[in-house]
C-alpha cells in the first residue's frame, strides 16, 4: 500500500517533552547569587590587589551579563540527552516503528482470514466476515492517515535526537565568554581576560574539584580551551564562509571569525607532487 499523503491528523506523539522545552525548562541549580559568589571567590584567590594591571571591575551589569551567558550555556546542558538518554529516545522510537509495523501485518492477517468466509453461498457467517472485512478496512484507512504523520514525527525527532550532543557546548561557552570579554574589557590584557574565563567556567560549575584547588594550574590550561572553542567556532562555517554577524547571549554584537580557504598549490608545484 502506498503511503498516504500528508494531512491534518488529530494525532499528536504523546507528551514527550521536546530538547527545547527540555532547555526552556531546565534547572541548572546555578542562581545569579551563587554564580556571582562563585565567580568573586575565585577571582580573590587568583588576583593580586597590588596589581593595578588586574583592577577588574566587575559592576552588577556585567555581572548580569556574564550570568546569562552561563545560565544560556547551563540550560542547553541539562536540557541535552547525553548519549545514553539519546540511545534510549531512539530505541524508543524503533519500538514504536515496530508497533505500527505489527499492527498492519495484524490487520492484514485478519482480514486475509476473514475473507476466507466470503463463500458464494448466503450464509450468516458470510454476512459478518462482510461486515468485519469493512470494518478492517475503515479501520486500517485511519491508521494509514496516523501512521504516516506518526512515522514523519519520529523520523524528525530521530534527526534531531542524534543531532544534539554536548560534546562542543563547552566550547561554545567559552568562545562567548572570551568574546564578551574582549569587548566588555577591551584594555584588558590576555593574561587577565583568561582569568575572568576561568572565573565564569568556575561559577558554572564546569571546573572540576582539582581544578578549584589548584587555579594556577587551571589558568595554565585556560588558552588550550580559548584555542580549541575558536577552532570549533569555525568548522561551524563551510569553509570560504565569511561575513556572518551573531549575537552572544549576553546580547552583545561579536567579531565575526572568517574561515580560512585553503591556499592552492601553483601549478607547477602541483605536477611535481602528482
Amino acid at each position: 500500500m502506498e503511503d498516504p499523503k500528508p494531512t491534518e491528523s488529530v494525532f499528536f506523539l504523546g507528551d514527550e517533552i521536546q530538547p527545547e522545552e527540555d532547555i526552556e525548562t531546565a534547572e541548572t541549580g546555578v542562581t545569579r547569587e551563587s554564580f556571582e559568589q562563585a565567580f568573586r571567590t575565585f577571582l580573590l584567590g587568583v588576583l593580586n590587589p597590588d596589581d593595578a594591571a588586574q583592577d577588574i571591575r566587575l559592576t552588577q551589569e556585567r555581572m548580569d551579563a556574564f550570568f546569562k551567558i552561563a545560565d544560556s550555556y547551563l540550560r542547553e546542558l541539562a536540557g541535552t540527552p547525553d548519549e545514553n538518554e539519546k540511545r534510549e529516545r531512539l530505541a524508543d522510537y524503533g519500538k514504536s516503528e515496530k508497533l505500527m509495523k505489527e499492527i498492519e501485518l495484524g490487520i492484514d492477517q485478519l482480514r486475509k482470514f476473514s475473507k476466507a468466509f466470503l463463500t458464494t453461498d448466503r450464509s450468516n457467517r458470510r454476512a459478518v466476515a462482510a461486515h468485519i472485512i469493512t470494518q478492517l478496512d475503515s479501520l486500517r484507512k485511519q491508521l494509514d492517515l496516523d501512521f504516516y504523520d506518526i512515522r514523519h514525527s519520529i523520523a524528525l525527532r530521530k534527526r534531531r535526537v542524534r543531532d544534539y550532543s554536548r560534546k562542543n557546548l563547552t566550547d561554545d561557552y567559552v568562545k562567548h565568554l572570551d568574546v564578551f570579554i574582549g569587548n566588555e574589557f577591551p584594555s584588558l590584557d590576555t593574561e587577565n581576560r583568561e582569568i575572568l574565563i576561568a572565573a565564569a567556567l568556575a561559577a558554572a560549575r564546569v571546573l572540576t574539584q582539582e581544578e578549584l584547588s589548584s587555579p594556577v594550574d587551571t589558568l595554565k590550561r585556560i588558552p588550550m580551551k580559548v584555542s580549541r572553542a575558536k577552532k570549533h567556532h569555525r568548522e561551524a562555517f563551510e569553509e570560504g564562509q565569511v561575513d556572518i554577524e551573531g549575537i552572544d547571549p549576553a546580547g552583545r554584537t561579536f567579531p565575526v571569525l572568517r574561515a580560512r580557504k585553503k591556499k592552492q598549490k601553483p601549478a607547477a608545484e602541483k605536477e611535481k607532487t602528482e
